[in-house]
């Protein structure tokens, strides 16, 4: 691959991941299923391990405890054996067009691609309502048993706070929706060859086509998992890096302000630049969008079809 600059991306999230890894998934979704059904047959009456006495949990919050640890290890196990169907799906792909990866690297629709839409206001909500399910039994703890533990109450009032930003997140992406609805970039060919240009058109409503300027980047990231730490305090990261990108700034006096399209063409550099879904580390293209509006800002992100011929 070229020599290209390396520049680490802030606050940047990843594209969706369509991976096709999948035993470990399942592997590590086990443990949690098991936690979680020993607890729901606990708070059932099934399994009585001890007496109840006056400091002991209401059944209802080791029935939440137990269902949250329970759909976390069948939402990991069920992605797990989702990446393996992928990967066989992809395998035969490969077989049959093995010098033209954009058939099994990506679910690519050839006539555009999306972003937007009500997906990620409703992940966001379901992370909310999933994590304070979770926090339930310490919400107990901290302030309704006798306990009354300070730093625990700090700790789970911490969380709360996570909680509260994603909701926010969650009715921002909501409205967001609302006023632009789902995004999408048509393309002008398929796929996009490095050394070429990138050329597509923005589906844009008269309130993005008005913008007094739009503006529109086009990366290639690299995915990295990166570990710090060690022993019990190691942990590992996604870590985003820009290999290479290209700003423009359009005017709104380009555009007649009518719906329509807003035609984008963005060179591509040569070299080693195709995407890379389904291999470690992951690389791909980026079209980033956006536009100052009364109101919600408009912004979206487009996965590109950029492929060698090989």
């Amino acid at each position: 691959m070229p020599e290209t600059q390396r520049t680490r991306l802030v606050g940047h999230t990843p594209a969706p991941s369509t991976q096709t890894g999948g035993g470990c998934l399942i592997l590590f979704g086990m443990p949690f299923i098991g936690v979680g059904v020993f607890v729901l047959l606990l708070s059932l009456g099934y399994l009585d391990l001890k007496a109840e006495t006056s400091n002991d949990a209401p059944k209802w919050l080791l029935t939440a405890f137990g269902s949250v640890f329970a759909m976390a290890g069948l939402g990991v196990a069920s992605a797990g054996v989702a990446g393996m169907w992928r990967a066989r799906a992809a395998r035969k792909r490969k077989e049959e067009h093995p010098l033209e990866p954009w058939y099994w690297d990506h679910p690519w629709d050839s006539r555009w691609a999306e972003s937007g839409g009500l997906g990620t206001a409703f992940q966001a909500f379901l992370m909310f309502v999933f994590l304070e399910a979770f926090l339930s039994m310490f919400h107990w703890w901290a302030f309704f048993s006798e306990e009354r533990i300070i730093p625990l109450m700090l700790f789970v009032g911490l969380f709360d706070l996570i909680a509260l930003a994603i909701l926010a997140g969650a009715i921002y992406a909501f409205f967001q929706h609302l006023k632009y609805g789902t995004s999408r970039l048509h393309f002008a060919r398929f796929p996009f060859r490095p050394g070429h240009s990138v050329e597509a058109g923005l589906e844009a409503s008269r309130k993005i086509a008005s913008a007094p300027t739009i503006s529109v980047t086009l990366r290639y990231i690299e995915e990295v998992m990166e570990t710090t730490g060690s022993g019990k305090n190691r942990s590992t990261t996604t870590v985003l890096y820009c290999l290479h990108e290209v700003r423009q700034e359009l005017n709104a006096g380009q555009f007649d302000g009518s719906a329509g399209e807003i035609p984008i063409s963005m060179r591509l550099p040569a070299g080693d630049f195709s995407n890379r879904l389904i291999e470690t580390p992951r690389r791909y293209w980026e079209l980033e969008v956006k536009a100052e509006t009364p109101g919600i800002d408009y912004a979206a992100r487009f996965l590109l079809p950029v492929y060698g011929t090989s």
